[in-house]
């Protein structure tokens, strides 16, 4: 959602937000407008996310990315 008061507080949001695209929320004041406020909210329960518990409750060990299998093109260019 986005909110504002004046329309050049909305001008400004519209050339700083693509800069803060790693952020779940963000506050601006003023008609520039200046970040106040901005953090990420913590996943819970998501189906892209996947918790590992290792045997030992403690370790971590890093996953390896799956490969995928080579494939031919759909076109190839001229």
């Amino acid at each position: 959602w986005i909110s504002g008061n004046s329309d050049a507080a909305i001008d400004g949001l519209a050339s700083k937000l693509p800069h803060y695209s790693a952020y779940s929320y963000l506050a601006f004041e003023g008609g520039e407008p200046v970040n106040v406020a901005s953090g990420r909210w913590t996943v819970a329960a998501s189906p892209l996310s996947r918790a590992v518990t290792q045997p030992d409750g403690c370790s971590v060990i890093e996953a390896t990315r799956a490969a995928l299998a080579p494939r031919t093109a759909l076109a190839v260019p001229e």
